[in-house]
């Protein structure tokens, strides 16, 4: 196995067991926000629901076996389409629960009356709390670590989603403590925030996102034929296709037609043109396929 092979496979690894672990945290915030009756611990769960998309979307990006071999280079995947409409919906009908919910809680506030979905703090959950911010937090840090070990910009933007989480959930246990004193309205004001800020990740993830999932071509053909022919061995090459973002993460599917019939000139030549691609234009996977005068290699 490549060098480059083994970072890709480990930062499959990397995206799919960071991703489980997300979705594991998601569900106890959100058993945990139902257990205390908190609208701020449920609206901040948007939030890792949203970062629990942004590692699929991640994975997706680096499993999906269609796209290096070019069938689907241009072009959105039905997956990541039914993905995308699914958070929409998810986050809209949340931000718009939680929302409700706030004004309901604030009109028994003003009218001194019970509460239509009263806070129940405790101890031990305030407990689970921090250790949910110590995990995610740790998270974080291992994602950040290995995304300059790794040089993929997506492991980066993930860790940074997940700081930006950690950062969140931490301002949800200092609002659950003022209602640990006695105020419930610090749970309520702390709801409307996030939720209102949850149709904002949202949007930050679909533009982070979005170059990777839509028709789009990432480099023109004449240049990337430019830079092939100068690679030494080549003597022509055509049906070049590119999808992605340019210094973020692109696919580029190619024809090659080589000079000479020695065998080893093929393996030597892809590794050429990987490198002249990657080293002008970032990260990048590549599909070739490779023929001399007399046929495939």
């Amino acid at each position: 196995m490549t060098d480059r092979q083994n970072h890709y496979l480990i930062s499959r690894i990397i995206v799919w067991v960071t991703l489980w672990l997300m979705f594991l945290l998601f569900g106890v915030k959100v058993l945990t926000g139902w257990e205390m009756k908190s609208l701020s611990l449920l609206a901040e769960s948007l939030h890792a629901l949203i970062v629990c998309f942004s590692l699929l979307f991640s994975w997706l990006a680096v499993i999906s076996s269609d796209r290096p071999t070019g069938r689907e280079i241009y072009g959105h995947g039905k997956r990541e389409t039914f993905f995308v409409f699914l958070l929409a919906i998810i986050v809209a009908f949340g931000s718009t629960g939680v929302l409700w919910l706030c004004v309901r809680q604030l009109m028994a506030i003003a009218r001194q009356t019970d509460l239509p979905f009263p806070v129940r703090v405790t101890i031990p959950l305030l407990e689970l709390l921090g250790f949910l911010v110590a995990t995610t937090l740790g998270l974080g840090i291992f994602n950040r670590v290995q995304s300059r070990t790794r040089r993929y910009p997506m492991l980066r933007f993930n860790a940074n989603q997940i700081f930006k989480e950690t950062g969140l959930t931490a301002l949800v246990i200092a609002s659950l403590g003022g209602v640990w004193w006695g105020e419930p309205l610090f749970d309520v004001l702390m709801a409307m925030m996030l939720a209102i800020l949850a149709l904002d990740s949202f949007w930050q993830l679909i533009r982070w996102h979005w170059p990777l999932l839509i028709e789009q071509i990432a480099i023109a053909p004449e240049v990337l034929e430019q830079l092939v022919k100068e690679v030494e061995g080549v003597a022509h090459c055509d049906n070049i296709r590119s999808r992605g973002l340019v210094g973020r993460f692109f696919y580029v599917d190619m024809h090659l037609i080589l000079e000479s019939t020695e065998q080893t000139l093929a393996p030597k030549v892809a590794r050429q043109i990987e490198q002249a691609i990657r080293d002008r234009y970032g990260p990048v996977q590549i599909t070739l396929a490779i023929e001399n005068e007399k046929g495939i290699r």
